[in-house]
């Protein structure tokens, strides 16, 4: 069975919809239609379900062309391409937990203020750090917002960059085995994920962990 999910509602060629009826009942996947936000919330909503990205937006690092699908479809039940996997990430807060297949995201919730927190991972710790706030990305997502931070992309691990810092602080690739602890100090905060519209509040003594989540993405 082929999903088909388009969350901005964009309209889909008669030429692509007569595609994915001749695949339909031979392939398990979700075509996500539109751009990077769009694979992303079809990951969120089907997680358990390889992914295949076509582009309908002109922000889509990660999406085959629309006039390809025949050709892909075809290569998929072939078996000449397979899903490959992409690591996610899971915080847990306050009794909550997040998936991230791009990155988590902390920030000050007030725009005029620093967050003060502190973090560990591998033995080392960070303290009592003044910032607007913490990113923790995956390889998929290093390409985003850690890169426009960073002006980094990595391919292994994981990605810890601290936001706008009052001292200069090295962003760290650490290894994907790696369990980030953060404790809030001072102030308000956000936690959210990728882009997900479910946003969080987090206040001083908060812990959040962050770690590699056990079930990976598969997108094609």
């Amino acid at each position: 069975m082929i999903k088909i999910y388009n969350p901005t509602k964009r309209p889909i060629d008669k030429d692509i919809i007569k595609t994915i009826n001749i695949y339909k009942k031979d392939l398990n996947l979700v075509i996500s239609h539109g751009g990077d936000g769009s694979l992303l919330g079809a990951e969120r909503e089907f997680p358990d379900i390889p992914k295949l990205a076509i582009r309908s937006s002109n922000i889509c690092t990660k999406c085959y062309r629309q006039d390809d699908l025949q050709n892909i479809l075809k290569s998929i039940k072939l078996g000449h391409i397979t899903p490959r996997q992409y690591i996610k990430l899971e915080t847990f807060f306050n009794n909550k937990k997040l998936i991230a297949l791009n990155e988590i995201n902390i920030k000050c919730s007030h725009p005029n203020l620093a967050l003060r927190f502190s973090y560990t991972f591998d033995g080392q710790s960070f303290n009592n750090i003044i910032a607007d706030g913490i990113i923790v990305s995956t390889p998929f997502g290093s390409s985003g917002y850690f890169k426009s931070i960073t002006r980094t992309i990595f391919y292994q691990g994981i990605g810890v960059a601290v936001i706008n810092p009052t001292e200069v602080l090295i962003n760290q690739i650490i290894s994907d085995d790696n369990v980030i602890s953060i404790n809030i100090n001072r102030e308000i905060a956000n936690i959210c994920s990728d882009n997900n519209p479910k946003i969080f509040k987090l206040k001083a003594g908060d812990k959040i962990t962050i770690k590699k989540s056990p079930k990976p993405a598969l997108i094609y």
